[in-house]
């Protein structure tokens, strides 16, 4: 199996005008990065980048911003960036509360800053869709130490 780097590769963030076009580009890059674990290296601009153009244009459609706003908090969560982090996944739960995988992510935010009573709120939050026994199982743990 040969790996390919992304399609537009030399194409910088700042000239692409499509939402849909940054969106594809940027998981583009994430899924590179998990699959070659970073051995594109710089041959890759950051996802990042792709995600914070797509937000800067604004979007008007919530799934796409969904996807922009949740892969951007998921990147900066990965950088230790957890307060730049933070209003991204908060965002993302405003624009799909039933999503559970924001909540898991914004969750583990949240416990790892010491704010197990938002940690707890978003582990139940979780469980109620989609995985109880593993989002019942931090929500107990961070309810007990708020």
């Amino acid at each position: 199996m040969v790996l390919e780097p992304p399609t537009d590769q030399n194409r910088a963030p700042e000239e692409i005008q499509s939402i849909d076009e940054l969106l594809k580009e940027g998981w583009e890059r994430v899924e590179a990065m998990a699959i070659t674990k970073g051995a594109f290296g710089p041959l890759i601009p950051p996802a990042e980048a792709y995600f914070k153009r797509a937000v800067q244009l604004g979007i008007s459609d919530p799934v796409k911003e969904h996807r922009a706003q949740y892969g951007l908090g998921t990147l900066l969560a990965a950088k230790w960036q957890k307060e730049a982090a933070i209003p991204h996944l908060q965002r993302a739960v405003q624009l799909q509360p039933h999503n559970y995988r924001s909540r898991l992510v914004l969750g583990k935010l949240y416990e790892d800053m010491g704010n197990h009573a938002h940690a707890s709120s978003e582990f139940l939050a979780a469980a109620r869709i989609a995985n109880p026994v593993f989002c019942l199982y931090r929500a107990l743990i961070n309810y007990c130490k708020a």
